[in-house]
């Protein structure tokens, strides 16, 4: 875990021009030092503390923020509320002139449009070769630099990429895990692998048929559905109250069972679901989440967040 001790910060020195008010208004440059602050894994710099801080998680495979929805996990909150808009909002604002195909942020059209220009911004110093996108061009600077920041525990050997460090370790443990290349995680086996990649594909293969919404995995039309039909497969054990989900009966239950398995770190106060966790959690920390009054569930931007409750009113027409 990282702590001040073992904080590396560089300098680095920068001419910003500096316009005079009066006189014979003629500009100069003042030199500034640019504070750096580096990793001690990979050496990659950055300009904060925070951002670093974010960075450390990925050698360290810490992601504390969890999608209430599907069950991945991020190293920051900024990622998670991404992943929701992408996945489950369905919301995709910024659209390509040339194909029309929509982006949640604006930096991921601009990376898009790309395929359409052939520009490759990023060039490599040593060899001079170009890439489209920045983390193509750190993954092949790693060639020039010998640089192997994934190290498996068992038997000391580094690797470029956290992908083949997964990868090896199967040599380990025996059990075949399939991991995906663009974020790698870990499925337990090729057809969930393939489920899997197509969030990050953004195709939307099963549309429903009753308002036309497309879903990118078959059971979130099958859930979705039931909106429509009314249907609520899952009856309470210990009432009569029935539901649409699963997960949504395990909640309910633990109202019976007085079950509270989601604890607070900083004053141990326990709850039943871990969206309600969170946002206590709001008041250690000051992040802003959004909390279903009706499910308990938790979002973390206000779209995604407005656009959940309508599957309330929906139910209720």
């Amino acid at each position: 875990m990282w702590t001040p001790r073992n904080l590396k910060l560089l300098t680095r020195s920068t001419a910003v021009p500096l316009m005079w008010m009066g006189g014979c208004g003629s500009a100069f440059l003042l030199h500034t030092e640019e504070r750096l602050y580096s990793c001690d894994q990979c050496e990659k710099t950055y300009k904060t503390v925070r951002t670093l801080n974010v960075h450390k998680k990925t050698h360290s495979g810490e992601k504390p923020h969890m999608c209430q929805e599907c069950g991945s996990e991020f190293i920051s909150l900024r990622n998670l509320s991404t992943h929701i808009q992408r996945y489950h909002t369905g919301e995709r604002p910024h659209h390509c002139q040339q194909c029309d195909k929509g982006f949640v942020t604006q930096g991921e059209l601009k990376n898009h449009q790309r395929v359409h220009t052939g520009e490759k911004p990023y060039s490599c110093s040593e060899c001079g070769k170009s890439f489209s996108w920045l983390s193509s061009l750190v993954y092949h600077q790693r060639i020039h630099t010998g640089v192997k920041p994934f190290s498996c525990e068992e038997c000391g050997k580094s690797f470029t990429r956290l992908y083949y460090l997964k990868r090896h370790k199967n040599i380990h443990t025996k059990e075949m895990i399939f991991s995906c290349e663009q974020c790698g995680k870990d499925l337990s086996s090729s057809s969930n692998l393939r489920r899997h990649v197509v969030m990050h594909t953004g195709e939307k293969s099963h549309r429903c048929d009753q308002c036309g919404r497309r879903f990118t995995l078959r059971q979130d039309l099958r859930h979705h559905t039931r909106i429509h039909t009314g249907e609520k497969p899952y009856k309470c054990r210990h009432c009569d109250k029935t539901f649409s989900s699963q997960t949504q009966r395990t909640v309910h239950e633990r109202i019976h069972t007085g079950t509270r398995p989601y604890s607070c770190e900083e004053c141990g106060k326990s709850f039943t679901q871990i969206g309600t966790l969170k946002v206590h959690r709001n008041r250690h920390t000051k992040d802003m989440l959004f909390s279903c009054e009706q499910c308990g569930k938790v979002f973390t931007s206000r779209g995604a967040f407005n656009y959940h409750k309508t599957i309330h009113r929906k139910k209720q027409q």
